[in-house]
């Protein structure tokens, strides 16, 4: 019976111990947890300071790059809680968050390597070496002793749960405050070209087909080797991709000499993205003029001409390609 009873006192007590403890931790400690986590790339502890219905698998690395990229972004982070705030089972912790400026540094990656990338539009380049060193000098950036950071102060919700104590409430002010605003920086991109593509959707649509059809009725007896581009043989793997050609047609003219003798029709999405391309083109032409091409373009087609014919022969094709309704 003593015995019963010794280990029924032991169970009220520690139930007791228990009550106290939970009722005793603070939305704040939740938070400081929860970054402390997130600094070692801890997602099995960041789960546990997170509201049960979030989907773990988020918090899984897609491929060894994508690890190497979030725990350099990750063990960055600091923070300061600045105050905290209960009401009932809410509360909101006011933290400042500082962290790597993603966009900033990513735009520098862009920059350093916008040479060799422009050169690679232009050859039959590996574009997964292109990718590999894009990825790992951003990954080198992000490294650097005097990389850029943004600091952020966010409004941290927490609930409080019965068993686990406050728990985050994730939202994206909380994702762009440890990523440096990345996700918002590139919300807005999408919004942007989603309102472009509405504009553009209601114009008529030409196809590359199109107008390499209308350059054959004058300029066929000189275009060669007319090729259609599919995911298959597009060299520069650029195809559908986001902001980039939806179509594109290239050929060579028997005028021409030398080794990069293509000529293309390439359509976009809309007039932006491919404004974009040529801007991307024209910045090749101005760095290395061995690039040489002849550019046009009209709304969303863009062409562009073999730079190993001279200006005259060149022009026969640009003059009907300007003629046309696009």
């Amino acid at each position: 019976m003593k015995l019963i009873r010794k280990g029924i006192l032991m169970f009220i007590l520690t139930s007791l111990v228990l009550t106290l403890l939970a009722c005793g931790a603070k939305p704040d400690e939740s938070v400081k947890n929860f970054f402390e986590a997130a600094k070692k790339s801890d997602f099995t502890t960041m789960v546990n300071y997170i509201k049960k219905d979030v989907n773990k698998s988020n918090f899984k690395y897609d491929d060894k790059d994508q690890e190497k990229v979030i725990k350099s972004v990750f063990s960055k982070v600091s923070y300061e809680i600045v105050s905290s705030s209960v009401d009932g089972k809410n509360a909101t912790v006011k933290t400042k968050v500082t962290s790597l400026d993603l966009p900033k540094i990513y735009g520098k990656t862009v920059s350093d390597l916008m040479p060799s990338l422009l050169a690679s539009a232009f050859s039959n380049a590996n574009s997964d070496d292109a990718k590999n060193q894009v990825i790992q000098t951003f990954i080198n950036d992000l490294n650097d002793p005097n990389a850029s950071k943004t600091t952020t102060e966010v409004d941290i919700k927490l609930v409080k749960d019965n068993k686990s104590g406050w728990l985050i409430e994730p939202n994206d002010d909380l994702v762009n405050a440890i990523t440096g605003n990345f996700n918002k920086a590139f919300a807005n991109n999408n919004k942007s070209n989603d309102s472009s593509q509405k504009q553009d959707s209601s114009k008529s649509k030409v196809t590359a087909q199109f107008v390499v059809d209308k350059l054959k009725e004058k300029e066929g007896s000189y275009m060669t080797d007319i090729t259609v581009v599919t995911a298959e043989n597009d060299d520069n793997k650029l195809l559908g991709r986001p902001n980039q050609y939806t179509e594109k047609i290239f050929w060579k003219d028997n005028r021409s000499t030398g080794d990069r003798t293509d000529s293309t029709v390439e359509v976009f999405n809309n007039k932006e993205d491919a404004d974009a391309r040529r801007q991307y083109i024209e910045g090749v032409i101005k760095s290395m003029p061995t690039f040489t091409q002849y550019i046009e373009q009209e709304n969303n087609v863009l062409i562009r001409i073999d730079g190993q014919l001279t200006p005259d022969q060149a022009n026969e094709y640009l003059n009907i390609f300007k003629s046309l309704d696009i």
